[in-house]
């Protein structure tokens, strides 16, 4: 038989296989289904919480807030220290009266706060830009304690400071992932391949009779083989509907953790790597489900 015939045979057996035991193979399909969505899902929201923290780090500032008795000269010393080193871009004053229209504007439904008394609510400050790429670790931690020494710092705010904490928190969920999609990934894979072990039972009396006419175990493992494909490859399509429904579902305006975890959607890579892994678990269960021991395929009698 030539291949294109043999691999034509495989198709269509495989498909009259999954038809015949369509109940049984929804739950491989469901099983991969789930798992790809839950790792493409997390691949997107670690992708966009990553890119979010590395433009933070690129808009590094520090905030010098100042006390409402600093005298002009003490504010004046402490924006020459605050500018003095190379990695500073830039110092701007902050008002009063601009950081309460800041707040107004970052929290809208909280702008009422902002005037409430006439007690002036939020202090000025002194705001530095900073070139992450040209920081000394040493130095800038001398600085940072030095400013909090200066008589006209009320609190100082570094941005490089939680910026570090959160991409190593970042670092942390990523292992997290990875380990659970892995386990994911595996249970897919297991799944699959208790499904078409049971299938290959119910065709244990044809695949005996296809041994004993002389058939090839290539003729008889490749049906088996596609069927686990399809079914990987329809698991697969399953997580890329939901991925590409649940990003459309999300509304344009969510929160603010809404907007940094889901800001972009699936890329077509990612979503090819999904289909991709589909295909590979599917296949994958079905090699475990025909594996040899002592030379003879497993096959429950």
């Amino acid at each position: 038989m030539r291949l294109w015939k043999a691999f034509a045979y495989f198709v269509a057996e495989a498909w009259q296989s999954l038809w015949r035991s369509w109940k049984v193979s929804l739950v491989a399909v469901v099983t991969i289904g789930v798992s790809l969505f839950l790792c493409g899902a997390f691949l997107v929201t670690f992708r966009n919480l990553s890119r979010t923290v590395s433009q933070w780090r690129d808009d590094v500032a520090v905030v010098v807030y100042l006390p409402r008795e600093a005298t002009p000269a003490e504010v004046e010393d402490l924006r020459f220290v605050l500018g003095a080193p190379v990695w500073v871009q830039g110092v701007v004053e902050v008002s009063t009266a601009d950081a309460a229209h800041r707040f107004e504007a970052t929290f809208p439904g909280l702008a009422e706060l902002a005037r409430v008394g006439e007690e002036e609510l939020f202090p000025a400050s002194l705001e530095a830009t900073v070139d992450p790429r040209r920081i000394d670790d040493a130095q800038f931690e001398e600085w940072i304690a030095g400013l909090r020494l200066h008589p006209a710092a009320l609190l100082v705010d570094a941005d490089r400071e939680w910026l570090d904490q959160l991409a190593a928190a970042v670092r942390l969920v990523r292992a997290g992932g990875i380990a659970l999609g892995a386990v994911l990934v595996a249970a897919a894979a297991l799944t699959t391949s208790s499904i078409l072990r049971l299938i290959a039972h119910a065709h244990r009396e044809e695949i005996a009779i296809m041994r004993l006419v002389g058939a090839t175990e290539f003729y008889i493992r490749g049906p088996f083989y596609f069927e686990g494909l399809f079914q990987g490859v329809a698991g697969a399509l399953l997580a890329i509907a939901g991925m590409v429904l649940g990003f459309r579902a999300l509304p344009d305006e969510g929160s603010l953790v809404a907007s940094l975890l889901f800001s972009e959607p699936a890329r077509l890579a990612e979503l090819g790597w999904v289909l991709g892994s589909g295909a590979l678990i599917g296949t994958a269960g079905a090699v475990l489900s025909l594996r040899r021991e002592r030379g003879e395929p497993q096959v429950i009698e």
